[in-house]
């Protein structure tokens, strides 16, 4: 027997018996099994799930926060290079609309 494809993230495993038969086990029933299988950690993969989720939540709210303040101090229009801009370029109103944005992402809220 051989388990590959083991991802918590999106809930899926598949599992060889032997050559060419295979389970392939998804959402619910990749639930299910964890719930039978390993009654004593099923919370704790439920937690690591939800913990997972939480996670990437945060570094997509990261990666656009860093966007959208590269957007602030530099002039990317053409897509390929990045132009620093001046400082009186900066528009000051956008600036602390962004950071008020993302402020309980910077731990202000």
């Amino acid at each position: 027997m051989k388990i590959r494809n083991n991802d918590l993230s999106s809930r899926n495993i598949d599992i060889d018996i032997s050559d060419g038969v295979s389970i392939h086990l998804y959402k619910e029933e990749y639930n299910e099994l964890i719930r039978l299988l390993l009654p004593s950690m099923e919370q704790e993969i439920k937690d690591a799930h939800a913990i997972q989720e939480k996670a990437m939540t945060l570094h997509m709210d990261c990666w656009n926060f860093l966007k959208e303040v590269r957007e602030h101090f530099y002039d990317c229009s053409d897509g390929e290079y990045c132009l620093r801009k001046e400082l009186s370029e900066v528009n000051e109103d956008k600036l602390f609309e962004t950071l008020d944005k993302f402020s309980k992402l910077l731990g202000f809220a």
